[in-house]
């Protein structure tokens, strides 16, 4: 799939960014093109088949690389949120085997930039690319166990406007996670 047309800065910001997981061993730091042993054990540990064991790291926030406020950007990632949890649930969201969500964090190298995350495992990635063009984002980060981060230009439709966070989007389980704000748009 040819990736959408974007800056040389804008794919050397991506490229050089710290992709964080909350990890409940302590954070994991992912680069692109770098493999993380301490991730691999992590989702050794889940028990996850060996056909569900790619992983994703989300945003909703800035979409387009469009600064948005710190409201609209915990708003959107609540929305998110809500979906991934959703897509966790139909899957089944206890006990060994079932997907993962943590918080995570995408940096600049220097910190002047951050932006709240999801980090999930166990999902499609065609349900994850879609919530990624959904929320009008320019890329996700993703990878399998013992393969480098990869970084995926979204190309396409946006699929659909974010829906609202219903009264039950409050997460359960193994999908449990809580959006985290302070979004700064890069």
């Amino acid at each position: 799939m040819p990736s959408p047309p974007h800056s040389p800065a804008l794919e050397r910001a991506y490229r050089s960014a710290e992709y964080r997981v909350a990890a409940p061993t302590g954070p994991i730091t992912l680069r692109i093109g770098a493999k993380s042993p301490l991730l691999d054990a992590l989702i050794e540990s889940l028990g996850l088949p060996p056909d569900r064991r790619r992983w994703a790291h989300v945003t909703a926030c800035n979409p387009r690389s469009t600064p948005l406020s710190e409201a609209e950007n915990e708003h959107r990632m609540g929305l998110l949120h809500a979906a991934l949890v959703e897509a966790c649930r139909a899957l089944g969201s206890e006990g060994p085997g079932a997907p993962a969500l943590l918080r995570g964090e995408g940096r600049s190298p220097s910190g002047d930039w951050t932006e709240p995350a999801f980090w999930v495992v166990g999902l499609e990635p065609a349900v994850v690319e879609a919530l990624g063009r959904r929320f009008e984002q320019n890329a996700l980060v993703e990878g399998d166990p013992g393969a480098p981060a990869r970084l995926r230009w979204l190309d396409g439709p946006a699929g659909g406007e974010p829906q609202r966070a219903g009264a039950d989007a409050e997460p359960g389980g193994r999908c449990a996670a809580v959006p985290v704000s302070g979004a700064r748009g890069r």
